[in-house]
Order: structure tokens, then C-alpha cells, then sequence
């Protein structure tokens, strides 16, 4: 008989801790990698040489579970895009290891410091 297996979800990869328990739920496996050396505070090349002071990355509360949090990226434009993707990058009940996945991907991928422009220059 054939059916699926496991959860179906947007969320797909998932990131465990030292001791093989599940910790958070990202969009890929390939993501799900990469939040995992960001987490460990493994070497990730920074991404811009003028950083805003506007986080890109922030935690919200789950609109399903409110004890469950999502890490959330901002929209970004094609002269600015966002490393880590835009809108909901990754979910878990721990709100303390969300902020510091928040904090940590803010310090390696910042908003980029906006051009100042006048007149009818607008990109």
C-alpha cells in the first residue's frame, strides 16, 4: 500500500542537537544544513560590507501555536537578496535558540545600507 511518510509540510529539513533530538524545522534539507553550522558558530562568510541598523531576520510567534516560534526573513529585492530566503525560514519551540539563530543570521547577513537618491532615481 502506498501512502506518505513522516510530516507534510512546507517545512522539510530538520536540524537536531548533540544528542539526536529534533530542535527546529527549516524549509530544505540544504537550508536545514546550513542553520545548523550557523547555530554551531561554524566559519560563514559574511555577506555585506555596509550593514543597516534594520534587522532582516526576526522571530514571531507561530499564528497556530503560540508557544511555537518562527524565525521570519524580510522580502528582499534582486540588488539585495536575502541569503537565508524570505518570508519563513524555520520553526521551533525553543524561543531562545530562535533568537539566537535571529541574531546570528542578522550578524552574517544584514540588511544593506540603502542608497541615498534624489529626483526621479529611485533604483
Amino acid at each position: 500500500m502506498a501512502g506518505l511518510r513522516g510530516r507534510l509540510s512546507l517545512l522539510r529539513g530538520v536540524v537536531f542537537d548533540g544528542e539526536g533530538r529534533e530542535v527546529m524545522q527549516a524549509r530544505s534539507p540544504q537550508l536545514a544544513a546550513l542553520l545548523a553550522s550557523v547555530l554551531n558558530g561554524e566559519l560563514v562568510a559574511k555577506q555585506s560590507d555596509r550593514p543597516s541598523a534594520l534587522p532582516r531576520y526576526f522571530v514571531q510567534p507561530s499564528a497556530s501555536s503560540p508557544e511555537r516560534r518562527v524565525v521570519f526573513g524580510m522580502p528582499s529585492t534582486a540588488r539585495d537578496p536575502a541569503r537565508f530566503g524570505d518570508g519563513r525560514i524555520a520553526a521551533t519551540e525553543d524561543a531562545e535558540l530562535a533568537e539566537r539563530l535571529s541574531a546570528r543570521m542578522n550578524d552574517l547577513d544584514p540588511e544593506s545600507l540603502k542608497r541615498v537618491t534624489r529626483g526621479p532615481g529611485w533604483f
